[in-house]
């Protein structure tokens, strides 16, 4: 079994910032030991068998896509690519992009490929603000640097992956 420490970082301005900002913030934290980086979105339950697929790949630098996706609220991030490669990662593709599936938003990058998305994030920010999420901030980190992220296509059923809102969730803990 895996051992895997947990960091909470309480984003106190993000009613007025992205959540690629919110990613930003723990860069402090990480710069202590500057290891990899398992990062996943905190409204979603999941299989352990989805973690274990990231966290086992033969890749450093991974996004988690569900091939066998619905366009059901037109917010779903699509991710293209071509031979395991991601191209882009958007709401909103080019018709022309070959969509390989929807992030499902549980991913892994190398401690080499965070200290330079860090470092992106902190400069994207200070020109364009601090109101985007980190999938449109990693797109053009991709896009400007030339960087390779692999995607790995999941299976995921409904048995294994579940994105809630977070309202009702805060209603399950009232």
């Amino acid at each position: 079994m895996i051992k895997i420490k947990i960091n909470y970082i309480l984003a106190m301005d993000f009613a007025t910032t992205g959540h690629g900002w919110s990613l930003f913030l723990t860069e402090r934290i990480w710069s202590r030991k500057k290891r990899d980086v398992l990062f996943f979105h905190a409204d979603i339950f999941f299989s352990p068998k989805i973690l274990d697929k990231v966290i086992m790949s033969d890749y450093d630098n991974i996004l988690s896509v569900d091939e066998d996706y619905e366009i059901l609220t037109k917010d779903e991030m699509l991710v293209a690519g071509r031979d395991g490669i991601v191209e882009s990662i958007s709401k909103q593709l080019k018709s022309s992009l070959h969509i390989v599936g929807e992030s499902i938003s549980i991913n892994r990058f190398s401690s080499e490929i965070m200290g330079k998305f860090y470092t992106y994030i902190e400069r994207f920010c200070d020109k364009q603000g601090k109101a985007y999420g980190w999938e449109f901030i990693l797109d053009h980190f991709i896009k400007d640097e030339a960087v390779k992220i692999h995607y790995i296509k999941l299976n995921v059923h409904t048995s294994q992956f579940h994105p809630l809102p977070i309202v009702p969730i805060m209603r399950v803990f009232k």
